[in-house]
């Protein structure tokens, strides 16, 4: 099945502790270091051609979010290591434009999906949060929106969050057909807060 591409978001007040695991024996978390800046953005697509293909586009985001706060982005940025070294994910957490915590460029190698290096890396990006959490996805991640679910996040319902339509309710048919019943069974939709959603909108840019 085709799945079309668009916006989706998501937003958690209270993490669900059963849903969180421990890191596989012998894989490691540490800071992206600066000189691998190249490799991270590319860590983010499935082929070498598609990673050429969005490099512009990596390039502009890194410039315009993080490239203004100094080496805040180094600081934050994790990348998952296996135990030969080898990078096999990341994930970190970005204070966004309009004052909520968010999930950024949560990723693991497609080869090594089904370990549970996924919901691990989660596990540990989500241990350090406080307070909301938000973040922003496409329907084509369906794996991850059911995790997402799992760990206590809701589907935003508003037309829009930001700068950017909400595809909600496009993509709800989609999801029904591609998840797991099980999975599609734990999705649960809500309204943003109304000062989160103000704040969006007033923002300059996207930064999510």
């Amino acid at each position: 099945m085709e799945i079309p591409d668009g916006n989706l978001f998501l937003y958690c007040e209270h993490r669900n502790p059963a849903a969180f695991s421990a890191l596989p024996k012998g894989y490691t978390l540490r800071f992206c270091r600066e000189e691998e800046l190249p490799l991270w953005m590319a860590l983010h697509f499935d082929s070498p051609a598609e990673a050429e293909q969005n490099r512009p586009y990596m390039e502009e985001f890194f410039e315009r979010v993080y490239a203004p706060h100094g080496d805040e982005f180094f600081r934050r940025c994790r990348l998952l290591c296996g135990p030969d070294g080898e990078v096999a994910g990341s994930c970190f957490l970005w204070k966004s434009l309009c004052g909520v915590e968010t999930v950024h460029w949560y990723k693991v190698k497609k080869e090594l999906e089904g370990r549970g290096l996924g919901r691990a890396l989660l596990s540990e990006t989500l241990r350090g949060a406080e307070g909301p959490l938000l973040l922003h996805t496409q329907p084509g991640s369906y794996r991850a929106i059911g995790l997402y679910a799992e760990f206590g996040f809701a589907l935003l319902t508003d037309p829009s969050v930001g700068r950017r339509q909400n595809d909600l309710e496009t993509a709800l048919p989609v999801l029904r057909e591609v998840m797991l019943p099980e999975k599609f069974a734990l999705l649960r939709t809500q309204k943003a807060p109304e000062p989160l959603i103000l704040a969006a909108a007033t923002a300059p840019y996207s930064d999510f």
